[in-house]
């Protein structure tokens, strides 16, 4: 089992090389999408990639079906471009980090001119 350092140094390799493919992939709906992270698991054989956009409300679900539809060609990519015995099986996941800070901010803001 890698250790703490390897599997991140591995899961940033891997949000490098989605990343580059976002920008080569002729795909609009990723005009705007920003990867946020990547958690691989103890084995290396599961990675969570994160993302996050400035688009519309509704064109989230949009770009939910582009990686789900370009899974393959990352996959593709990863086996290609990662120096690594196994390629991870890739999913993306919507990363709400921002809208929650946001939202927390307000509601600590209410509380601070409510006293």
């Amino acid at each position: 089992m890698p250790n703490r350092q390897r599997l991140y140094q591995v899961a940033e390799r891997i949000k490098e090389i989605i990343a580059t493919e976002l920008v080569e992939i002729a795909d609009p709906r990723f005009y705007l999408v920003t990867l946020t992270g990547v958690k691989l698991s103890s084995d290396m054989r599961q990675a969570k990639i994160y993302w996050s956009t400035l688009s519309k409300e509704n064109q989230k679900a949009e770009i939910d079906l582009a990686f789900a539809g370009a899974e393959g060609v990352f996959k593709t990519a990863l086996a290609k471009k990662l120096k690594a015995r196994f390629v991870p099986n890739v999913k993306f996941f919507y990363d709400d980090t921002f809208e929650t800070q946001a939202m927390v901010e307000k509601l600590l803001e209410r509380i601070k001119t409510n006293n």
